[in-house]
């Protein structure tokens, strides 16, 4: 009898035929996941098992793991019901030492059809066990208090301790992005929603310093360092776009300040992106959220790129995003109280309805290539992890 961590897939069980370039990412994940902890790994069709004496460290690691839908501490034993009911009472002792509870209930999974019990029949007597051993707990079908599951394959394996995973898929799996990160609550969501879906996200942000302090960088680092806990690797380029938004304030109508601003970045980030051999860029934009992140806003920013953009928080609530953000541990950085470029320069009442043929005419009043070839000349690199 041993104790064990069981990984389950789910949408990669579905992938078939390439099933396994997913998993050979996934597992390439945990073991980055799993550095500096003794373990071993080994696979039974859609279940990965971990082995190792450090598994509550990594647990932690491996629910932030995306591809992953369950993680749980199992027990493994020999496929037998003596020791499956012994398995049994060892998995509710561990559950009655965090609390009291009342009812449970036994789910069989029976991958090995050679063992001679049938699914409902080794739930009845594992449940019947647990009643004989415990007087003051009731079985309830329904709505149990614990799931006690047992799952037979070459060992049977027993757990009540079943928690949920990140989902999605592997990072890496679906490619590589370049992400606009600002110091803002959004951004950083919208790259790990990117990473769920398999993309792996390198970061680009943009700055005003000296309008801008040096804590607003920090805080942006630390916004990738959080976001980056979902992935392997990251970098963070950092560009200041100080001078063209100086110009624009200059030479332009402030109305369309931000759209401008929008515009130049978006050039900056695809030239990164071909450097880097990115696919598309990530932003943390949302459908109406402020005045330039209305349809027209947004189509006359994205013709100065031939990559995709992606926009994962497009169709968010805001209650939603901040709901995200708590729960991927952003939050309290992204509310800290350093302006970002957007912030500082920012008209009262910006262009909400703009044409493409304004914009090109106000653009063409300053000379924003030349700016735009300082500006990435100067980039910063930065190790992120």
């Amino acid at each position: 009898m041993k104790r064990v961590i069981a990984l389950s897939y789910g949408e990669i069980a579905l992938k078939k035929d390439n099933r396994s370039h997913f998993v050979t990412i996934l597992k390439r994940n945990i073991k980055s996941a799993l550095s500096g902890i003794d373990y071993s790994i080994r696979q039974d069709q859609s279940i990965l098992y971990i082995s190792t004496d450090e598994y509550k460290e990594a647990i932690d690691r491996l629910k932030k793991v995306f591809g992953v839908s369950y993680v749980s501490l199992e027990i493994e034993v020999e496929p037998s019901m003596d020791s499956i009911n012994e398995a049994a009472i060892e998995a509710m002792d561990y559950e009655l030492e965090k609390g009291s509870f009342k009812t449970f209930k036994v789910e069989t999974k029976r991958a090995d059809k050679s063992f001679p019990l049938k699914s409902p029949e080794i739930s009845r007597m594992v449940g019947a066990h647990i009643l004989k051993h415990y007087k003051v707990l009731e079985v309830d079908v329904k709505n149990p208090d614990r799931i006690i599951r047992v799952d037979i394959r070459k060992f049977a394996y027993i757990t009540c301790n079943r928690m949920k995973g990140m989902g999605g898929m592997p990072v890496g799996s679906n490619g590589r992005v370049l992400s606009m990160l600002s110091g803002g609550i959004d951004s950083p969501v919208a790259s790990i929603l990117a990473m769920k879906r398999g993309l792996s996200c390198d970061f680009v942000h943009f700055h005003s310093y000296p309008f801008t302090s040096g804590r607003s960088f920090d805080k942006t680092l630390d916004l990738a360092k959080l976001a980056s806990v979902y992935q392997p690797h990251a970098m963070l380029f950092s560009m200041n776009l100080l001078k063209i938004q100086e110009e624009i304030g200059k030479k332009c109508d402030i109305r369309f300040t931000t759209l401008l601003q929008r515009r130049s970045m978006i050039r900056l980030a695809t030239r990164l992106c071909k450097e880097l051999d990115r696919q598309a860029i990530v932003t943390g934009e949302n459908l109406g959220q402020v005045a330039s992140q209305t349809l027209e806003g947004m189509s006359v920013v994205d013709p100065v790129s031939d990559l995709m953009i992606l926009r994962p928080l497009l169709c968010f609530d805001k209650t939603e995003i901040v709901d995200l953000a708590r729960e991927f541990n952003t939050f309290e950085t992204s509310i800290l109280p350093y302006e970002d470029c957007c912030t500082v320069f920012v008209a009262k009442h910006p262009k909400t309805n703009p044409s493409l043929e304004q914009v090109l005419n106000e653009e063409s009043k300053y000379d924003y290539k030349t700016l735009e070839e300082e500006i990435y000349s100067k980039m910063e690199r930065h190790g992120v992890k």
